[in-house]
């Protein structure tokens, strides 16, 4: 018999119910979730605090410190799940975006809608820093994540990046105390990435030009209570960062459920998040479909067997709509509970 890993084992999964009722109606163009469907039906249903998929998701597990009227530090908590040490202070996230005119509109996109190499980046976020550096210091772990801190903490009320991707920038640029400098700051910053030489090669290349930066997500970084999970696994740097700041240990995401029991991790609870990477996705009906293929099968299809063979003692799914499933080896035997389709198990989205 192998050896018994008393792990309690919580898979959040926000965006599971962001599907469309219409999009099962037509065959083919969901995959089949057969061990999903099995674990649904021969589970004991809960009830969870993740209720939404938004952003505000992750705060569902953890206990944020906030100050009362004020908007999560997103780019604090962020930045806490891209370092490794606590990095206190006022920070924003400073993002890469292109900005495209549509009629009497102007768009914007972020990633997964371009990405940059890591030259183009350091290029790029060189001249945004030289303009910004009066009011802070600019960093950047990620080409497409940049990070300022900031000298001062005058308030600055922001739209966080995903809920501008695709849309009109018009009626979501800063506002709050420092919102008037920020936007003519803005329009600096645009004139000088207009003949950057990087643009001018993308350009050349058939890429969009990064012609404007999006800030997003002030604040200061807030105390986090300490989780109740030994360990979080997620590729979101919000999540990481809010277990870091929590002091638990904060991984990048594994690629299977085998591959997360390889890390041999001590006895208890643990979160693993199971990310959608990008929140406008989540109306695509194939980039929904693919994203939940690979959860069937990298995670719920070798379930019943890790159960089984006593290497889970169990695991709760929470899928985003206030819902819960908790499976355990004892729970494997309801073999007269029968699998139903996704739809009648999960509270989707109605089509509007």
């Amino acid at each position: 018999m192998e050896h018994h890993n008393a792990y309690d084992l919580h898979l959040a999964a926000p965006r599971l119910s962001r599907a469309l009722p219409a999009w099962f109606d037509h065959a083919g163009l969901i995959p089949a979730t057969p061990a999903l469907e099995r674990m649904l039906a021969r589970a004991d249903r809960l009830g969870s605090p993740l209720a939404t998929a938004a952003l505000e998701a992750p705060l569902a597990f953890f206990g944020p410190t906030l100050r009362e009227g004020t908007q999560p530090p997103w780019a604090a908590l962020a930045l806490a799940g891209e370092t490794n040490g606590q990095r206190a202070g006022c920070w924003l996230r400073i993002d890469p975006v292109h900005l495209r005119p549509d009629m009497a509109q102007l768009l914007l996109f972020a990633p997964p809608d371009f990405s940059l190499t890591g030259a183009e980046a350091t290029a790029l976020a060189a001249t945004v820093s030289s303009c910004l550096e009066e009011w802070g210091e600019l960093t950047m772990p990620h080409p497409t994540r940049w990070y300022l801190k900031l000298k001062n903490s005058t308030p600055l009320a922001t739209v966080p990046v995903e809920r501008v991707a695709g849309r009109d920038t018009q009626g979501r640029l800063p506002e709050g105390e420092a919102g008037r400098a920020w936007r003519t700051r803005i329009n600096e910053i645009q004139m000088l990435l207009f003949e950057h030489p990087v643009n001018q090669q993308r350009e050349q290349q058939g890429l969009p030009a990064i012609n404007s930066i999006w800030p997003w997500g002030w604040g200061q970084t807030p105390r986090v209570a300490e989780p109740r999970y030994r360990s979080v696994c997620a590729a979101a740097p919000i999540v990481r960062g809010l277990a870091r700041l929590g002091g638990v240990s904060a991984v990048v995401a594994s690629e299977s459920l085998d591959d997360w029991l390889a890390q041999g991790l001590p006895a208890g609870e643990h979160l693993i998040w199971l990310d959608l990477d990008n929140a406008r996705a989540a109306r695509d009906p194939e980039v929904w479909g693919a994203w939940l293929e690979s959860l069937e099968l990298k995670w719920f299809a070798d379930l019943a067997d890790l159960l089984q063979r006593n290497r889970l003692r169990s695991l709760v799914l929470h899928s985003g709509d206030g819902q819960a499933w908790r499976m355990t080896r004892r729970a494997l035997r309801r073999f007269w509970r029968r699998s139903r389709p996704l739809p009648n198990r999960l509270r989707l989205e109605v089509e509007a």
